[in-house]
Formats: structure tokens, C-alpha cells, sequence
């Protein structure tokens, strides 16, 4: 009797082991699973120091979780554990307050995440009414749409973390952050505009493109409705064949890009027109300033490069020659070759 007392309490303690073996088993397998992650930056010609990853919710678009990883040349270049659940992944170059003139809010939902611009400080000349952004560095990103997390996953990782390469090609979800190529969001402007009587105009001359955007919405893949300007002065000048006097001016900067549209003014308000300022100092001994305006909403052109970047271009002749001027050279070459500096007017930033 006493030898079955004992059969009967040794029995009742592996089974209580086995039970608290189980749950705790359970309670590790439905935490989170452990997702690889590799991204190929060669399209979009930059090469991050680092990598940003959001996690949205797919049900209301919140902010679930942000994995952030050093970029590198490894066949896996991270892990990032994620819980079950049904997400929207933003993916984008360095940190999100790391690119030079752009601000991510990871605060944002799904629907209003955004890259904004950063107010520009110094700028010459200055039109009254005019916002003045800097202009924004390389940003590139890619969305990958309907992506989820299943308990069954979660089980099958962790019994099969040391199997990679191994997994069933059903287990699409569990390679669906491999492989990834983003491409570059935002705009270059390029400019040639041709003048007669370019021989005497001072270098640089100052170019304020007006009413363009300075956001750019992720999920909607298009630019904010909100007017800025961008403001750069150009060296740049090539004349005529078999010509000493006329010539054209060519600049190129970076920018957002237009209002709303990817690559169209259709959406551009009529009564903000994209409008091009050209202030151009002459060669006189008063160092006259003209200034040139045009509508270039309907002159310009739109063309998607392959590494993602909407290039803007516009080429344009002056309809009216600079005025002929004496050079403050008197007796020397009418030729101004030295790069003048323009009155600098600091631009307050709001905060």
C-alpha cells in the first residue's frame, strides 16, 4: 500500500510538470515572431547610414511599432519581432528627423504620415507673402501593403529559427520584408532660361520658384496643397554659338515638387500659378537689378527618372533683351566674370 502511495504521487507530479511545461511553452510561442529583413538601395542611388521601419495598424492606421537598424551589406540585414496582427510597413532612408530638410511625425497616422520641409533662414531679396523652404535631401521609401503576423507563424519560427531558406512557400508573410527596393519620392527642378543681352548681367543671378509644394504624403504618393518657395542663385552660363552678348542661365536644385500631383499642374490652384523670379544684377556701375516674372505653370515638364525622382524641367527665352550697359570696368572687358555677393535678409522660423 505504501509502494502505491508513492507510484500514484510520482505520477501526479509529472503530470503537474507537464501541464506547467506546456503553458509556459504556449505562452512563449504567441508572443511575437521574429521577421528577417533585407533592403536593396541600388535603384534609388542612395546609400543610408541608416534604416526606418513603421508598423501601422491595418485597422485604424495607428502607430503599432518602429524598428530602426543600421544599414548594411549582410544577406539579412536585421530581425524585427512583431506580434500578430495585420499591418501597413513604411520603409524609408536614415532616421526620421535625419535627412536635411525633412521632418517625419511617426506620431501621424497611416493616412497623414508625411515628410515636410524646414523653413529656409537666409534669402535675398525676399518676395513679400512668399514662405521660403531649404531644399530637402535624398528621401526614398517603399510600402508593403497587407502584411500580417498569424499565431501559426509565430509557432513556426520559433520552431524553425536556425532553418532560413528552409521555409514552405506558403509562409509568404515571413519573407514579405526581404527583398525590399525603395525609390526616391521627391523632385528635381531643372531650368534653362535663354537671355539676349546676357553679356551684362552679373554672376550669379538670384531664381525664387513660387507656389510649389514642401510635403510629401506617403501613402497618397503625392505632394502637400500648401504653397512655397524655393530660392537659389545660378552661376551657370553658356552663349550663343558665334556669340559674345546672348546666352542662357541654367540652374537645377531640389525640391518637393507641385501641388498635390505627382507629375501634373492639374490640381494647381488658377489663382496661385507656379510662378518662376529671375532677379538679375548688371554690370553697371549702379549695379542695376532687374527682375523678370513668369507663369510657368503650363511650360513646364514632367518626366519620372528611374530611380524614382520626378524631374521638372523648364526651357525658356527671355522675350526681352537686357539693357545694354557700360561696365563699371570702364575700359576694361565688358565680360563679368567674378561671382557677386546678394544682400542676405534673415527669414524668421516660426517654432
Amino acid at each position: 500500500m505504501k509502494k502505491s502511495n508513492i507510484h500514484l504521487l510520482i505520477f501526479l507530479l509529472i503530470c503537474l510538470l507537464s501541464s506547467c511545461h506546456r503553458q509556459l511553452l504556449e505562452e512563449w510561442y504567441i508572443s511575437k515572431a521574429r521577421i528577417p529583413i533585407s533592403i536593396d538601395w541600388s535603384k534609388s542611388n542612395i546609400d543610408p547610414q541608416n534604416v526606418s521601419m513603421l508598423f501601422f495598424n491595418k485597422s485604424d492606421g495607428t502607430l503599432a511599432l518602429t524598428h530602426y537598424f543600421e544599414n548594411n551589406n549582410k544577406p539579412i540585414q536585421s530581425y524585427v519581432d512583431v506580434p500578430a496582427g495585420e499591418y501597413t510597413v513604411l520603409v524609408f532612408n536614415e532616421l526620421p528627423n535625419q535627412i536635411k530638410n525633412v521632418s517625419i511625425n511617426i506620431n501621424d497616422t497611416y493616412d497623414n504620415i508625411e515628410a515636410i520641409g524646414s523653413k529656409a533662414s537666409n534669402i535675398s531679396l525676399p518676395i513679400e507673402g512668399n514662405t521660403y523652404y531649404g531644399q530637402p535631401g535624398e528621401l526614398a521609401s517603399t510600402i508593403v501593403n497587407d502584411f500580417e503576423v498569424t499565431s501559426s507563424m509565430i509557432y513556426y519560427l520559433e520552431l524553425n529559427h536556425d532553418s532560413i531558406g528552409k521555409w514552405p512557400p506558403n509562409q509568404q508573410s515571413i519573407t514579405a520584408l526581404m527583398n525590399l527596393v525603395p525609390l526616391r519620392n521627391l523632385s528635381q527642378f531643372k531650368g534653362n532660361i535663354h537671355f539676349d543681352g546676357l553679356k551684362y548681367a552679373r554672376s550669379p543671378v538670384l531664381i525664387t520658384l513660387q507656389n510649389v509644394s514642401g510635403s510629401y504624403y506617403f501613402e497618397q504618393n503625392d505632394y502637400g496643397i500648401t504653397p512655397v518657395s524655393y530660392q537659389v542663385s545660378a552661376s551657370n552660363r553658356e552663349y550663343d554659338e558665334n556669340s559674345t552678348v546672348n546666352g542662357t542661365i541654367s540652374t537645377q536644385f531640389s525640391l518637393y515638387g507641385v501641388i498635390k500631383g505627382k507629375a501634373t499642374t492639374e490640381y494647381q490652384p488658377t489663382d496661385t500659378p507656379i510662378m518662376l523670379t529671375i532677379n538679375i544684377q548688371l554690370i553697371d556701375k549702379e549695379r542695376t537689378i532687374v527682375t523678370r516674372q513668369y507663369d510657368i505653370t503650363k511650360l513646364i515638364t514632367f518626366s519620372e527618372q528611374s530611380d524614382g525622382t520626378i524631374l521638372i524641367e523648364l526651357n525658356l527665352k527671355d522675350p526681352v533683351s537686357l539693357p545694354e550697359v557700360k561696365s563699371e570696368n570702364d575700359g576694361e572687358s565688358g565680360f563679368e566674370t567674378s561671382v557677386e555677393e546678394w544682400e542676405v535678409i534673415d527669414i524668421p522660423i516660426d517654432t
